[in-house]
């Protein structure tokens, strides 16, 4: 089973720099509030599901934002964006790249990720019901385990 192994947050949030190395089976993530704990799951959460959208949790004073996923099987997930001084997105884009192979560069793939980012990640949303759906593979804040 794939699990993410590394993480790596630039100018997401509160987060400047912020490098994180996971192992298989349960992580979590402990500290004092207000120290950037639920940025890195919404940081992961953009990576891989897009969520959320817009350009609002890009570090304040900066205009590019970038995370780095490396799956425990070698694949890489990057999701990054420029913005303008504006505040609009001037690139959005998902760079994907497998072991041993090229990188693949996504961009305009509208509100969901392509399907090769979760192919590469191998965690897709469950769908529930008509208009609603969960991920299993990672909490959010004050979800219950």
């Amino acid at each position: 089973m794939k699990y993410i192994a590394r993480v790596v947050i630039d100018n997401y949030q509160s987060h400047v720099h912020t490098e994180l190395a996971f192992t298989i089976g349960l992580n979590v993530i402990v500290g004092h509030s207000d120290n950037g704990k639920t940025a890195v799951l919404r940081a992961i959460r953009w990576c891989l599901y897009n969520e959320p959208r817009g350009t609002e949790f890009v570090r304040n004073g900066t205009r590019n934002c970038k995370v780095a996923l490396t799956m425990s099987d070698g694949a890489e997930i990057v999701r990054e964006v420029q913005v303008s001084k504006a505040g609009k997105a001037e690139r959005n884009q998902y760079i994907v790249t497998l072991p041993g192979q090229a990188p693949q560069v996504f961009e305009g793939f509208g509100t969901k990720p392509p399907a090769e980012v979760i192919a590469a990640h191998g965690m897709p949303e469950v769908k529930l019901d008509t208009d609603k759906s969960m991920t299993l593979n990672i909490a959010s804040q004050l979800e219950g385990p």
